[in-house]
């Protein structure tokens, strides 16, 4: 492939943040030459799992997310969807494009575990365990009532990322609903800190540990006011 070499020192888009406070790099649109990155995810054959939780209502905006999946997630990529819920027979029939498949799992739960943060956390810290380790290279976890309006390719893809929802993308971070009170597991100070996703064997340690930390909150008999 030609291209024109990388200029090191000068920031490929100007007026943007490219770094958040702690040192993470923020990846925009034109960062990088989607072309060259293509080229060697495709050498390496990587595959993607989708992975969405859905219950009661909400099952009318999983088939919206599959649609503009199919045009706008990892095109060209090996892709998984991954659709939780408790009855698969309620779920929207979407035929894949080529190259990707509908995993259908049967989840032991009802609607309203399904709806726990609790439940759900453990269950991907599970399955990345013992199954999608098998099937997919890296997961990608999004709610239900996302719609993708424009390309997610494999720029986003590291070993752990995420994304702020666009509900409050642009919100000071003290209107943000992170648990506030200091004694939960879950506390984030307002001088810190959608999908989120990573390698497969990532994203279960950090469920793992997200897990055992509500899981100490409750034998603390501390109850987050929004688990994040």
């Amino acid at each position: 492939m030609l291209y024109y070499p990388s200029k090191l020192i000068v920031p490929s888009r100007a007026n943007i943040a490219i770094q958040t406070p702690w040192l993470a790099p923020i990846v925009w649109d034109r960062t990088f030459q989607i072309g060259i990155l293509n080229q060697q995810f495709w050498l390496q054959n990587v595959s993607i799992g989708l992975v969405v939780f859905t219950t009661g209502a909400c099952i009318a905006f999983l088939k919206v997310l599959l649609q503009t999946s199919e045009t706008y997630f990892m095109q060209g990529h090996r892709v998984k969807y991954y659709p939780f819920n408790g009855q698969p027979a309620s779920l929207p029939t979407l035929k894949p494009c080529k190259g990707r498949q509908m995993v259908i799992l049967e989840i032991q739960a009802s609607a309203h575990q399904l709806d726990t943060y609790v439940c759900r956390v453990e269950m991907i810290s599970h399955l990345s365990q013992h199954h999608f380790v098998k099937e997919v290279d890296y997961l990608v976890c999004v709610c239900v009532n996302i719609i993708f309006c424009h390309t997610v390719g494999v720029k986003v893809l590291s070993s752990l990322f995420d994304t702020l929802h666009p509900l409050v993308f642009g919100l000071p971070r003290k209107s943000l609903a992170y648990e506030r009170q200091p004694q939960p597991q879950a506390y984030i100070s307002e001088d810190e800190g959608a999908f989120f996703g990573g390698k497969v064997l990532e994203i279960y340690r950090l469920t793992k540990f997200h897990y055992q930390a509500v899981m100490m909150d409750q034998a603390h008999y501390i109850e987050v006011m929004k688990a994040t």
